[in-house]
């Protein structure tokens, strides 16, 4: 009693806007998390989020207003899509969900591996997209334990480095709720403008075991697969040189309160980075964060014209959604041809392209290619 259902072996789409008042925290990611694969069926879950879309605009009915009379007179509707809009929203990715896994038709499998892939049928604003297949090997769930220089997978271990903040903490959405997923939570502050090579640099390096060979198989078909999420946290300057053990479990309410200083305009980019994947020979590959896309900044949401009702029912205007970024290895071979990625060592996110951030990494780990 209390405890979440497990889900077995079954096929998951969720949609959610952003300015949904009836459910205002990403509920359906709850279900998301405790999806697992047993079988030897190909399946997949999925979720998209759009911003400026509500609850009752996915279909004809339910209308523009998320809460009855009287409520519904003080909701801000001057943001939203359009019904029209967010039922495009919806025709076009349930209909490619069910031809994909009733249908077998995996051509439609990459635009829930990115949502860029169908943005010319999507109207113009911003999506954050998850995705998870059977084919997923994690290395990094950060679920297991509050230890986090171990990784899920055995025999691998990671570290941190000139990092202002890193912590293991619970995900919650707006109110507080709980998302029943835990998460790498990780900040810097440089102080400066960011450069590119330099020992003061902030890092999380995740190395792999060393057997790890026999285990997977790693190769050009293979993808780098992580999750992100900004949080709108403010990290200081830290002042000693590195952080050599990450701080103890957190109270999540930290990720949803907003700044309350006014931002600069670094605060306000898209957040950049590198990823630099490490072989037992010493090649190393790099990629900048924005050969995919960059990380969205946390979106802020008002819903209602009355602040009293808004503290009261909603209580943060933000909350962390996250983003899969998938990225090949044959990419990483493509910027630099020595790479070897049968010989991977390791992982290593690389903070070197935004001056500040406080970030959630999740679900590390790797996926096949050919169904993309």
């Amino acid at each position: 009693m209390g405890r979440p259902v497990p889900i077995e072996n079954v096929n998951y789409l969720a949609l959610q806007g952003s300015h949904d008042g009836d459910v205002a925290f990403f509920a359906a990611s709850r279900s998301y998390r405790r999806i697992t694969f047993t079988d030897d069926q190909y399946r997949i879950k999925t979720t998209l989020y759009a911003h400026k879309a509500n609850h009752g605009q996915f279909n004809t009915r339910w209308g523009e207003y998320d809460l009855g009379p009287p409520l519904k007179y003080v909701i801000a509707r001057g943001a939203l899509l359009n019904g029209d809009q967010q039922r495009k929203i919806a025709k076009t990715y349930i209909s490619a969900f069910l031809d994909a896994t009733l249908r077998g038709r995996r051509e439609y499998i990459p635009m829930f591996r990115d949502h860029g892939c169908a943005q010319r049928w999507l109207p113009d604003t911003i999506y954050f997209s998850r995705f998870e297949d059977s084919n997923f090997k994690p290395v990094s769930t950060f679920d297991e334990s509050i230890d986090l220089t171990r990784t899920t997978i055995p025999g691998g271990s990671q570290a941190g480095e000139n990092l202002g903040v890193w912590r293991h903490q619970e995900l919650k959405g707006r109110g507080g709720w709980p998302f029943y997923d835990y998460a790498a939570v990780l900040g810097w502050n440089t102080g400066q403008e960011p450069q590119h090579a330099s020992d003061t640099v902030p890092t999380y390096t995740i190395t792999l075991p060393d057997d790890l060979p026999h285990r997977r198989v790693l190769g050009a078909h293979t993808l780098l697969s992580f999750c992100l999420a900004d949080t709108d946290e403010k990290c200081d300057p830290p002042k000693d040189a590195a952080i050599e053990q990450p701080a103890e479990v957190a109270d999540h309410n930290d990720v949803n309160q907003p700044a309350n200083e006014t931002p600069a305009e670094d605060d306000k980019a898209p957040i950049d980075l590198t990823v630099d994947l490490v072989g037992s020979d010493g090649a190393m590959a790099e990629l900048p964060l924005s050969h995919v896309r960059p990380l969205q900044r946390v979106l802020k949401v008002t819903f209602t014209k009355w602040p009293s009702w808004e503290r009261f029912r909603y209580r943060s205007p933000s909350e962390p959604v996250l983003q899969t970024y998938e990225i090949p290895l044959s990419d990483f071979v493509d910027a630099n041809p020595a790479f070897n990625p049968a010989l991977l060592r390791q992982i290593r996110f690389r903070f070197d392209r935004t001056r500040s951030a406080v970030i959630i990494l999740d679900q590390v780990g790797f996926e096949q290619e050919e169904d993309r």
